[in-house]
């Protein structure tokens, strides 16, 4: 629920899903009234069955994980009806970085020029000191449910020596922003 807010009041999005404790396909249904239009999946599983249900006409998919898998010893596998994806004309395409190697300089630029304007947001997690190493990399490495706690930044978890910690967000170069 907290990041469901974060995302409608900091990012404006127009409605956001709690995959924990919402009906995710009438959720969808009742956000995408006309179907889904453009979906990036990192997640797989449950989660794009009921994204792959809702899928409109000539509807795109970009697959870049499937977090849902990760912690399993059997492979990824959709489990959604895939004369969907014919009779509704549906892109499906793998997305990986490597391939667009030779723009990301670029994107860094555009990136860091819409953080500092405020046009996107980035919210980070920035732990003091080398004793703060062992937490900040199993908050990043378990997922622990308290990096979304109350007040608490979800995303990047960093442990920096405290001389480095107060330039993190504002050095110039490859990180900064």
């Amino acid at each position: 629920a907290a990041k469901c807010a974060w995302l409608r009041e900091t990012l404006q999005v127009d409605g956001a899903i709690d995959y924990k404790a919402d009906d995710i396909p009438a959720r969808l249904a009742e956000l995408c009234p006309q179907g889904v239009h453009v979906y990036f999946d990192n997640v797989g599983g449950a989660i794009l069955d009921a994204v792959m249900d809702q899928m409109a006409l000539h509807g795109r998919v970009a697959v870049c994980g499937q977090l849902s898998a990760y912690d399993s010893d059997e492979p990824a596998r959709g489990r959604f009806d895939m004369m969907k994806v014919v009779y509704r004309r549906i892109r499906i395409e793998g997305f990986v970085l490597g391939d667009y190697a030779a723009q990301v300089d670029a994107a860094r630029v555009q990136l860091r020029t819409w953080l500092r304007e405020g046009r996107i947001h980035c919210r980070v997690d920035l732990r003091q000191g080398f004793r703060q190493l062992p937490a900040a990399l199993l908050l990043q490495l378990l997922r622990f449910p308290q990096r979304l706690g109350a007040g608490r930044p979800c995303g990047s978890c960093f442990g920096l020596p405290p001389q480095a910690a107060g330039q993190y967000l504002h050095r110039p170069g490859r990180w900064g922003a």
